[in-house]
């Protein structure tokens, strides 16, 4: 679906036109005056917003980051004059990421009724996106993080919705935040590790505190296996809106912030659709005394960063069925449903 922004500016042509920019209002916008624009130098895109100066008072620095800036200019003097602010592409390669950037914009502004409103509104959402693209490119996930997440949220799904229910399950969400453990209760953790091994035979640990039962009394470790391809299967943007169709608006205001934090976008669609993951099946094992890991208490001094492989035969004895997961999992349901 082409977004308020993209339909307008894929309309204009800087072909025998004088002036800067070329550009045309945005429909259904009411609270301010909001233009596609395109330069007539370089075809550059930009996203033209008129607004009337004593808004901008409040407003502390305008943000920018990579893939675009803010330019102010001036249109009228006095208390009652008026701003032209320009929202630019810097660099070509963002020219996907600044269209999403435009038509999230234009979609935040369009229910706005009040000047004043929409103004902080338009602040508040280029400050999001100033966070999200300093830590995040326009290249969009690795293949290993877009499997690792489609892993987390198909257990998100399948395993904590239906045992807690949104929100509380989107609050024991703290992989997003990079968190040890991808699911955290209250003594009690679910790591999910994905693999796309054809026949899996070991599970690799990225830090010494995944597997850490420090102030955990019970803890789960799921290893979910999927068949990576283009044809059979469901894709991460699939998941991701079955999961938001199945969600009331407060826990998918959570999944939208994890989605944030993780760097998902919808502007890398167009990469993710092209893979699919067929779910082969779900294994989980205990992790207890005796299961094969390495814990913090058991460092040498002076050991500051450790990965390594677990042989899934050694995990074997530790393996348990998803009904005593779900009877975990619920087990800390009356303290995170409030």
């Amino acid at each position: 679906m082409t977004d308020l922004y993209t339909g307008v500016v894929d309309s204009l042509t800087t072909d025998g036109i004088d002036g800067l920019f070329v550009k045309k209002r945005i429909p259904g916008i009411a609270a301010l005056d909001v233009f596609a624009a395109r330069s007539v130098s370089d075809g550059g895109e930009a996203l033209i917003l008129d607004v009337e100066t004593v808004g901008l008072a409040r407003m502390q620095e305008w943000p920018s980051s990579r893939g675009f800036e803010i330019r102010p200019e001036p249109l009228t003097a006095g208390s009652a004059g008026r701003t032209r602010l320009h929202i630019l592409v810097t660099e070509p390669r963002y020219r996907d990421v600044f269209r999403s950037l435009c038509g999230d914009v234009c979609t935040i502004l369009a229910p706005e009724t009040d000047h004043a409103d929409a103004i902080h509104a338009l602040h508040a959402r280029l400050v999001r996106w100033q966070s999200f693209l300093r830590k995040h490119g326009p290249e969009g996930l690795s293949e290993e993080a877009r499997c690792g997440l489609f892993g987390e949220l198909l257990i998100l799904r399948e395993l904590l919705l239906p045992t807690l229910g949104g929100a509380a399950s989107l609050r024991a969400w703290r992989g997003c935040k990079k968190a040890h453990q991808d699911f955290q209760l209250p003594e009690r953790a679910v790591e999910v590790k994905t693999t796309r091994a054809t026949i899996p035979d070991r599970i690799s640990i990225s830090n010494v505190q995944q597997l850490d039962g420090e102030g955990i009394m019970h803890m789960v470790l799921a290893l979910v296996h999927v068949h990576e391809n283009e044809s059979t299967g469901e894709t991460l943007p699939g998941l991701i809106d079955s999961l938001r169709s199945e969600l009331a608006d407060d826990a998918r205001d959570l999944l939208e912030q994890g989605l944030e934090e993780v760097g998902y976008s919808a502007i890398h669609h167009s990469l993710y659709d092209r893979t699919r993951y067929k779910h082969i099946r779900s294994r989980y094992f205990e992790v207890k005394s005796g299961f094969p890991r390495i814990e913090r208490e058991g460092l040498t001094n002076g050991v500051k960063a450790v990965r390594y492989e677990i042989s899934l035969d050694a995990c074997l004895p530790y393996e348990t069925d998803e009904a005593s997961v779900t009877s975990v999992v619920s087990m800390g349901s009356a303290d995170v449903n409030h």
